[in-house]
């Protein structure tokens, strides 16, 4: 089974270029390091359907294995790294592991990316969270692909889907049947929708 680490990075204040070139230096290291499958990043550009202007920054890292994941968590660049932070005062950056569908066979070239996070009160409501995300997939034409949080106290889903365009997910989310399956979803537990400006390294 396949995973995946959804990466949510701190931008300190008033250091949003320094930033952006850290990320730069980080992510063919990060790539190179063992168990790794591939990397995406980006700034986000929408929450919960309104734009942002604020520097928020996502970086999600693929696995074939939880071998391989714990591979990378437990790399020597990866604890260099937790000490780089420290020394600087840094908080550590947020991150979910979360186990997976099947990776398409092609890598996915949408530029803009949607993750969808829903945290619910128990296992129990998962089956109808996947059922309200396969149906709101239906409602807007695009393939189906999720993932479920394993780590941590909370149960959390993760639904993913692509745009070639912010105008297109607009159009998207705006039709009828859209709004209803969307609702409907939204309905089974605590939800976070963001956008992301998304490259595959």
């Amino acid at each position: 089974m396949p995973f995946i680490t959804l990466i949510n990075p701190q931008v300190p204040a008033g250091k949003e270029t320094e930033f952006l070139a850290a990320i730069e230096k980080a992510i063919p290291e990060m790539k190179a390091q063992p168990g790794v499958l591939g990397i995406s990043a980006g700034p986000i550009v929408a929450i919960d359907g309104k734009a942002i202007s604020e520097l928020k920054y996502i970086e999600t890292v693929a696995f074939a294995t939880r071998e391989d994941e714990q591979a990378f968590a437990n790399s020597e660049w990866i604890q260099n790294k937790r000490k780089e932070m420290e020394a600087r005062g840094v908080e550590p950056p947020r991150h979910a592991l979360f186990a997976c569908s099947e990776f398409p066979a092609e890598k996915a070239t949408h530029p803009f990316v949607r993750f969808s996070r829903i945290t619910v009160s128990d296992e129990s409501k998962i089956d109808d969270v996947r059922a309200a995300w396969k149906e709101l997939m239906g409602a807007i034409g695009k393939d189906v692909w999720g993932a479920k949080s394993v780590e941590g106290e909370e149960i959390v889903g993760l639904g993913v889907c692509g745009f070639d365009s912010l105008e297109e997910a607009e159009a998207a989310f705006s039709k009828p049947e859209a709004k209803a399956a969307l609702d409907k979803y939204h309905a089974l537990g605590q939800c976070k929708d963001v956008v992301v400006k998304l490259t595959v390294y």
